[in-house]
């Protein structure tokens, strides 16, 4: 009777430490929800700056949203996602803009969303811009 005591205590200890480790992962997920914006410097042979105004909606890590040149014009990014391992975060989504695809490889890095935006044109012509996005 002692060992089948022992053993129903030992299984309850086991699911409260494995539901406090599940809290603390969860806890450790990288939030992006919310409205960011920064402009996107262009480098190489046709360099410039483009403002985007970008607004996500997080469901763990599936990410909805729009992104624009500004808040009044915004347009449904596609193959939206977040990755996080271990303590970095990344979020890679598309958006087309006239028949122009551009694809951001980002990193939630102190507090900012920061790396790249490949855009590619119907007429195979790519351009590369860094990017930081500020939330707010």
């Amino acid at each position: 009777m002692r060992m089948k005591a022992l053993h129903s205590a030992a299984f309850v200890v086991a699911v409260v430490v494995a539901s406090v480790a599940v809290r603390g992962m969860r806890a450790e997920q990288a939030t992006v929800s919310g409205t960011w914006s920064g402009t996107p410097v262009f480098k190489g042979a046709d360099p410039g700056e483009e403002p985007i105004h970008l607004v996500i909606t997080q469901d763990g890590t599936t990410l909805t949203g729009t992104a624009g040149p500004d808040a009044d014009h915004q347009y449904r990014i596609t193959k939206a996602k977040l990755t996080n391992a271990g303590s970095a975060a990344s979020v890679t989504f598309d958006l087309i803009l006239n028949a122009v695809l551009t694809s951001f490889d980002l990193k939630l890095t102190d507090g900012a969303l920061k790396g790249e935006a490949t855009t590619e044109g119907e007429d195979g012509h790519k351009r590369v811009a860094a990017v930081e996005l500020k939330k707010g």
